[in-house]
């Protein structure tokens, strides 16, 4: 539920308009959902193997005498694939091979939480639950935009770079594939992606040292609504602002982004391997704006 101090922080504008609106948008993907595409993993299974990777890495950590973090060492272990590339160990940190396999020795089922798909929730609802720890990981290292929604939106611009002329060209065209109900198949920004986005800013900022993983995200999902969603990711991204100014608005979203991702300029230092992986920069402004449309 929000919290009285998040309350304070958001303007009446945002609760009658941006929540609303943004909630419309989920409410809707559950009306018009396809069938899954692929088989989801089970929640509670899941969060029971995230709870003893973290007390493997606890366990870890006492026998090395190290200065690690257990929170690192856990969400860092879930990176995999795109999640594990140059610029993804700049940013959330180099995994540890030697507790990779401690853990796997201890535990052969904890591989299954590498290269995770689609998790159903306990309200029904798909998420894409590898990215939800990657980017969350982001989070609990700083970085709350530039591994979750600003990097989603600036992929997603990336994909129809060059194939229109003005913002209300490439929104006309991203809509074809922005919040689709998808398994990561389909859409660089499906409805999963779009979940795990605002899930890792929230449940990723209730992380703190001596927080369990498995514990945070399940009580961040006990009883989780669209609207507490989409309620507490707006007001711990943009703060308090008045969101019937749909201008004014959009241009806070935009900064907001941008900013935050033009850390990844720091590609630069990846060399040649890291081309063409993650450049939201070179996305032409227009399609970077439209994309900032759609999502408020």
């Amino acid at each position: 539920m929000c919290r009285p101090m998040w309350r304070c922080m958001v303007t009446e504008a945002i609760r009658s308009r941006m929540v609303w609106v943004i909630t419309g948008v989920l409410v809707l993907l559950a009306l018009l959902a396809l069938p899954a595409k692929a088989e989801s993993a089970d929640y509670e299974t899941t969060l029971d193997r995230l709870g003893r990777l973290q007390a493997l890495a606890e366990q870890y950590i006492e026998e090395k005498n190290s200065g690690d973090d257990p929170i690192d060492l856990t969400l860092s272990f879930t990176r995999v694939g795109d999640y594990n590339t140059d610029i993804w160990q700049l940013t959330a940190g180099t995994r540890d091979g030697e507790f990779e396999k401690y853990a796997t020795d201890a535990d052969p089922d904890l591989w299954d939480l590498q290269g995770m798909n689609t998790v159903e929730l306990p309200n029904g609802q798909g998420i894409d639950f590898g990215h939800l720890l990657a980017a969350m990981n982001l989070v609990y290292r700083g970085m709350p935009i530039a591994g979750s929604w600003g990097g989603d939106c600036m992929q997603l611009a990336q994909v129809y770079a060059g194939q229109a002329s003005d913002a209300d060209g490439y929104a006309s065209l991203m809509q074809q594939t922005f919040a689709i109900e998808d398994d990561g198949s389909a859409s660089k920004f499906g409805d999963q992606d779009l979940r795990a986005d605002l899930d890792s800013v929230v449940a990723g900022s209730e992380l703190k040292s001596g927080s369990n993983v498995a514990d945070v995200l399940r009580n961040y999902y006990t009883n989780l609504t669209d609207y507490d969603r989409c309620y507490q990711f707006i007001a711990m991204s943009f703060g308090s602002m008045n969101t019937s100014d749909s201008e004014a608005f959009r241009n806070k979203v935009y900064s907001t982004m941008t900013a935050a991702c033009s850390c990844c300029c720091i590609r630069s230092a990846c060399g040649p391997a890291a081309a063409g992986r993650w450049m939201p920069m070179q996305n032409p402004p227009c399609a970077v704006h439209a994309m900032n449309w759609l999502i408020t």
